[in-house]
């Protein structure tokens, strides 16, 4: 049994700093206070810290050590005697692990582990956006033993700013005691809410430009606001303007279950949304979202399963004639429509209000949206699997620092030989080969990703399939299988068909992974064991599947990410789809 870790967190806390990341940071002391694999530590700035995360403070191993006091004189913040006193701190405490969270370019985390000899963690969740010009220092951007992201749209900002190691995907989970029933119908009038701190770049401009537009159809509709900040004013503004005065503004909620019970849909047309917690928390309830195509937000919603993502398609200007302020907007997002970190784009409000009405106008297009949200959404952000994960991920780096390399298990390298296995392998040879009809022979590439032990080659060979076949895997098993983190990594070279098949269950992010295989692949060929059965989180967590899903999930999720499905084939055990894809145009 391996020895608990000693976690000490770097994350700013002052000064009521109270977001999704705090309470996310709340949310795992309190949900792991009693877990006996780790002890939590804390020294930091603890100057007016937001109420919600003082009450989780009771979560910590030992009391909190604010880093500027010393038995209650002011530490100077002179050669280092700051960081000495944290770093003597973190030895009388026995830390293993520094975590630091979304202290972007902030080197002194990393060397405050060196210091006292620890690992060294990075947790991304949204603060390489805030960076406007001066690239970070080479400390930061190779010193970490491990990185970690919240999202794939973490994982290209990190790229873009040159940290070159593996990054490792751990999404947040939603700590929620209490779990909402689909909703039926909408309600009337059509109660929209919108949950953010009230920031520009968080677009509550927007949503009431969104609410103008529904009235302008003759649409019933309210709109409550969770949230407060510097914002606010601007959508009062905008909301006189238009007409639209009547907002409800609820402030700052310590609890969110009434919130999310009193709506009916969620308006969430961010111009930056690294993750988009608020989102998770809604399809917990059951309630369906609108929400901006930018950044982390489609890895959360499945477009048109239990929400939709409107594609930007207005620039910063327009954003200033409908009241936004676009000076308080980051410079770079991840697109995923342009699959690139690009200037931020701004959602149309018709385009909006023509998304909500796609959902909410209808009763049973509703019901259903609602019904797969709740449905899924338990499974896709169950915390405890998320704090599995986490812990996963710390001891694998204590590991590696205390001793011989050991790679944490991602995909399932034993039984390969298993007749299912096989029986899969031979079906999707079949639909490989009837891709490549029309193909000449000396132009057949077939690329087999996560290979394993490449049971696709030989069952091609069996077919008598002339092919250029590469072989593609995280942990090579042969010299003519190359290296390659589906998680991250483009195909070297493109290809005809593209096969993917036992991996669908483990990826993080399966819409990022099949949208970058629809740029290198003209065909894809990938399996995926159905959700027909219940499986608890527990049984998840063991198997290591991030995805469980049910035919119309999967294939929605191929649609969303530009692939139509031809054929299909269902294993002889009844339990694997295995589907042809060829490219949308």
């Amino acid at each position: 049994m391996s020895r608990q870790l000693r976690v000490l967190h770097q994350i700013l806390l002052a000064h009521d700093a109270w977001g999704g990341m705090e309470k996310q940071f709340a949310n795992l002391l309190q949900a792991s206070a009693r877990d006996t694999r780790v002890s939590h530590y804390l020294s930091e700035d603890l100057r007016d810290v937001a109420p919600g995360v003082a009450a989780a403070l009771n979560g910590l191993q030992s009391p909190a050590a604010d880093a500027r006091r010393w038995h209650g004189v002011t530490v100077p913040n002179w050669r280092g005697m700051r960081q000495s006193r944290q770093a003597s701190q973190a030895r009388a405490w026995g830390i293993d692990t520094v975590l630091s969270w979304n202290r972007f370019a902030d080197p002194r985390p990393v060397r405050l582990a060196s210091r006292i000899g620890a690992a060294s963690v990075y947790w991304e969740r949204g603060a390489a956006w805030f960076v406007r010009s001066r690239a970070p220092e080479e400390d930061f951007l190779r010193g970490f033993d491990c990185y970690i992201a919240n999202s794939q749209a973490c994982v290209a900002m990190l790229r873009y700013w040159g940290v070159t190691a593996p990054i490792e995907l751990c999404s947040p989970g939603i700590y929620a005691p209490a779990i909402t029933a689909p909703r039926s119908a909408p309600g009337s009038p059509l109660r929209l809410g919108f949950c953010a701190r009230l920031q520009t770049f968080k677009g509550g401009v927007l949503a009431v430009h969104t609410l103008a537009a529904l009235r302008r159809r003759g649409v019933g509709a309210t709109l409550t606001i969770a949230g407060d900040g510097a914002d606010r004013e601007a959508m009062e503004h905008v909301a006189q303007r238009l007409g639209v005065g009547d907002l409800r503004f609820l402030g700052r909620l310590s609890a969110m279950d009434a919130f999310y019970a009193d709506i009916d849909l969620l308006l969430h047309p961010a111009l930056r949304e690294p993750y988009g917690n608020a989102c998770a928390e809604a399809l917990m309830a059951g309630v369906p979202v609108v929400a901006t195509a930018v950044d982390g937000l489609p890895e959360v919603i499945r477009h048109q399963v239990d929400g939709l993502c409107v594609v930007p398609t207005l620039d910063l200007a327009d954003y200033a004639e409908l009241g936004g302020d676009p000076s308080g907007v980051y410079p770079r997002v991840w697109r995923p429509d342009l699959n690139r970190v690009a200037e931020p784009g701004v959602p149309d409000p018709d385009r909006l209000a023509d998304a909500v009405m796609q959902i909410a106008g209808q009763a049973s297009r509703y019901a259903g949206y609602s019904a797969a949200a709740a449905q899924a959404a338990p499974r896709r952000f169950d915390y405890a699997a998320h704090v599995d994960r986490l812990l996963q991920l710390l001891n694998h780096v204590r590991a590696t620092r205390d001793g011989p390399r050991q790679l944490p298990v991602r995909h399932n390298r034993e039984g390969q030989k298993r007749p299912a296995w096989q029986d899969r392998a031979d079906k999707a040879a079949s639909l490989v080969v009837q891709l490549l009809e029309g193909h000449a022979a000396a132009r057949r590439r077939v690329a087999d990703v996560a290979c394993g032990d490449c049971k696709l080659r030989e069952a091609l060979a069996r077919l008598g399939t002339a092919c250029e076949y590469r072989g593609y895997d995280l942990l090579p098993r042969s010299a003519d299988v190359a290296a390659l983190d589906l998680a991250r990594d483009h195909l070297p070279q493109p290809c005809d068909v593209a096969a993917m098949l036992g991996v669908s269950e483990y990826l993080e992010s399966l819409p990022g992974t099949l949208a970058r295989l629809r740029l290198d692949a003209s065909a894809l060929v990938v399996s995926h064991t159905l959700g027909d059965r219940p499986r608890s989180a527990a049984e998840l967590q063991r198997l290591g599947w991030r995805n469980y899903l049910s035919r119309a999930e999967f294939e929605a999720h191929l649609e969303q990410a530009g692939w139509t499905p031809w054929q299909q084939v269902m294993t002889d055990d009844g339990r694997t789809m295995i589907w042809s894809c060829v490219r949308q145009a």
